[in-house]
């Protein structure tokens, strides 16, 4: 197959990623001492649609020149022009419960099962008719850049529709037999349409083997998973519900 280009729109001068220049190299991590697990996020990889913030000149999410179709990181407004090269390291399965958008919307929290999302709903302090329990497949990877290095960690949800995605990943890298790892995805927008309208879902092609460099990478990040060292941006879903994802 050959070599996917990865373009990045910046959001201001410069990106947020990058090589550190040399002259500073010198002095490490310094003035970072306090920063704990608590105060660092993995970003989102999202997937922009017609009615997304993201393309709303009056709301504070709005990114200049982002277009429906595009993805982007949540946490560097950077967006990457499809395809995006993607390494999938760790998955897990969550249930997130949501304050449905016709009621104000909001991110209510996320749990390791649906029983324990409705027990949250049931104590909760909003009104039960009011929230949605959301099935949510978090794919932990890597993005690479057009020459094949990584530039960011990142997760991805996938919900209603995008989980037909996420059960083609895991039977590719099934197939593959080897870790999660092990291969480059391509992932590209597609347009696809329901009884709700048309929207855009995640195509995703397997590619080939990873470098040495980046297993390494990506085996450094399902070890920061698994021991705590990384912590999702909940909080970018503070005015995002399942409706969004179609």
């Amino acid at each position: 197959m050959a070599k996917k280009e990865v373009a990045v729109r910046e959001q201001g001068e410069l990106a947020l990623t990058g090589q550190v220049p040399d002259f500073l190299q010198q002095y490490g991590a310094v003035g970072n001492e306090s920063v704990g697990v608590e105060d660092i996020v993995i970003p989102r990889l999202g997937l922009i649609q017609s009615l997304s913030p993201e393309v709303d000149d009056s709301d504070p999410k709005y990114i200049e020149d982002a277009k429906p179709g595009d993805f982007f990181n949540s946490l560097t407004r950077e967006v990457y022009a499809s395809p995006v090269s993607v390494v999938f390291v760790d998955r897990k399965k969550e249930f997130t419960v949501f304050k449905k958008r016709s009621a104000g919307g909001g991110f209510r929290g996320s749990f390791g099962s649906e029983a324990e999302a409705k027990i949250a709903i049931q104590t909760g302090d909003d009104p039960i008719d009011q929230m949605e329990i959301v099935e949510t497949a978090m794919n932990f990877g890597l993005i690479l850049n057009a020459d094949n290095k990584v530039i960011s960690e990142i997760v991805i949800p996938m919900t209603s529709t995008k989980l037909k995605v996420d059960r083609q990943i895991n039977s590719m890298i099934r197939l593959r037999g080897a870790a999660r790892f092990a291969s480059v995805f391509y992932l590209e927008s597609t347009k696809e349409k329901n009884d709700k309208g048309t929207f855009y879902n995640i195509k995703a092609t397997i590619g080939p083997w990873v470098t040495a460099d980046i297993a390494a990478a990506a085996k450094r990040m399902y070890d920061a998973i698994h021991s705590g060292d990384r912590r999702v941006d909940s909080e970018y879903e503070s005015e995002v519900s399942s409706t969004e994802a179609f």
